[in-house]
């Protein structure tokens, strides 16, 4: 929300918790304010309207977590849970995963513990991290920046590309460009989910251009390991 939203945030904000009977100081509606303004006043009045529906909590007065939750399942971010996010995060050089800036942030925290060997110490120290970060970000309305870290196991890598497509974290076009090109060039068969790709120039890559995608590669591979 914007500054000019506030006069109309506020006459929203009094209505709704007057169908609970409840008054809004200025300092409260301070608070609310702070809270929501990172959204748009579309998306606070409309969790608000859902909020006052719910045949469960549509009982009980909002408070600024219900209404930042309902905005959630509204206009979910795509960003994965803790736990995903824990078994998103690759173990070794050899793995490959996309992973985001947040995952990044989180495993700067949990890499120490993971090189004594204490997982389960580990895991607890990531979770912790990222849900910080993660709320951190969300109330600054800073969305996740996904980037793929390919390993030295061929294998994993277009699974994990797959994965990311099918989940809208990155182009379909980006991951094409970091697996390996056909051999008899034309359409691309059988990458990511079976659909078919023509290249650009409808002809194998040139070297030239092999040798930026790997630079490419060894590039965000190098900002993984500075990261952890």
């Amino acid at each position: 929300m914007i500054e000019q939203d506030k006069k109309e945030f506020g006459e929203f904000m009094k209505a709704t918790l007057g169908i609970y009977d409840k008054e809004i100081t200025k300092e409260t509606l301070i608070i609310w304010w702070n809270a929501l303004s990172a959204y748009s006043l579309a998306i606070v009045r409309e969790a608000l309207n859902r909020h006052v529906k719910d045949k469960a909590n549509g009982r009980f007065a909002p408070k600024p977590a219900d209404v930042i939750a309902m905005i959630d399942r509204i206009s979910p971010d795509g960003r994965p849970g803790a736990d995903e996010a824990w078994a998103i995060y690759p173990r070794s050089e050899a793995d490959s995963a996309v992973l985001n800036d947040e995952i990044s942030y989180a495993a700067q925290v949990a890499q120490p513990l993971l090189d004594e060997g204490d997982t389960i110490a580990a895991r607890m120290a990531f979770k912790d991290a990222y849900n910080r970060i993660v709320e951190q970000n969300k109330a600054n309305g800073i969305k996740p920046k996904w980037f793929p870290s390919l390993g030295h196991n061929p294998d994993g890598r277009k699974a994990a590309l797959d994965d990311a497509v099918n989940k809208n974290r990155i182009s379909l076009d980006y991951a094409q460009s970091l697996l390996p090109a056909p051999k008899d060039g034309g359409f691309v068969a059988g990458l990511l989910g079976g659909m078919k790709l023509l290249t650009k120039s409808d002809e194998v890559l040139t070297d030239e251009q092999k040798e930026k995608n790997r630079q490419h590669i060894a590039k965000i591979k190098n900002m993984l390991r500075k990261a952890a």
